[in-house]
């Protein structure tokens, strides 16, 4: 979907399946940024 009323829809559903979400707050680091932060760094220094 990359047309704007793609991207659109991809909102309105992010927002509805987060209304009345809760945040929780672990304190500890996620695990994805951690990888993509690494990732990047690797390809910085390639």
């Amino acid at each position: 979907m990359t047309s704007p009323d793609g991207h659109r829809l991809v909102a309105a559903i992010v927002d509805r399946v987060t209304f009345n979400a809760h945040i929780l707050e672990t304190g500890t680091q996620s695990y994805r940024l951690r990888i993509s932060r690494t990732a990047t760094r690797r390809k910085r220094t390639s």
